[in-house]
């Protein structure tokens, strides 16, 4: 059962597979021996891997009820069997989608990160991921807390500090250079992030200086 959670973890479908069937193997051997024991063992295997799988946040309330109703009613070893090679596949299928959403958003966050500093919508980086844009929307927000025009805002008031820090670039070339046209539009995004006007913030952190 280590094992087959261990593959569950790693995303291998096969390796869970092939675990899975040494399972259903020993089971079937020690039914040999004792029907009821192995029976019994199976239970034990199967809520198991209902604590485990809950732990991993891969099964749904609705599954794992599903589960129990399965399990209260199994009255043969083949039909327990049966229950955890569902719940294995199912639980795969749910990694295999968290993998997928993680790679997606990996591939969004560069995307964004390297097109900070032009005009940028969901369309586009849903389109340039293959998704759509409802979807991307809903694994983004999912994914960073926050919805994409905040998160692109936010990048991009960060990447203004640093250049209003370390270069002697107007305010008005600094606004066009991190995405906002309008000098009066950045000024204000910017103040309501950050408390303070771009022209204050450079004069007091510059005073600072580097701190020891």
């Amino acid at each position: 059962m280590d094992r087959l959670v261990a593959a569950v973890k790693r995303n291998d479908r096969g390796g869970a597979e092939q675990m899975m069937e040494r399972l259903a193997f020993r089971l079937q051997a020690a039914a040999s021996r004792s029907l009821a024991g192995a029976e019994k063992m199976a239970h034990f295997c199967a809520l198991f891997l209902l604590r485990e799988m809950r732990g991993l946040q891969v099964l749904s309330p609705e599954a794992e009820k599903d589960a129990w109703e399965r399990l209260e009613r199994a009255d043969r070893l083949a039909v327990v069997v049966d229950i955890l090679r569902r719940l294995t596949r199912g639980c795969l299928a749910v990694q295999a989608g968290k993998k997928t959403a993680d790679r997606l958003m990996e591939a969004a966050k560069d995307y964004v990160d390297r097109h900070l500093t032009r005009d940028l919508g969901v369309d586009e980086v849903a389109d340039h991921l293959g998704i759509s844009a409802s979807y991307f929307s809903l694994l983004f927000k999912r994914r960073f807390g926050m919805t994409f025009v905040e998160y692109v805002t936010s990048e991009r008031i960060e990447l203004a500090k640093t250049m209003l820090l370390l270069t002697d670039r107007s305010v008005a070339e600094i606004g066009r250079a991190v995405g906002f046209a309008e000098r009066r539009y950045f000024t204000k995004v910017f103040q309501k992030r950050t408390g303070e006007r771009p022209s204050a913030f450079r004069e007091k952190h510059r005073q600072r200086g580097p701190r020891a």
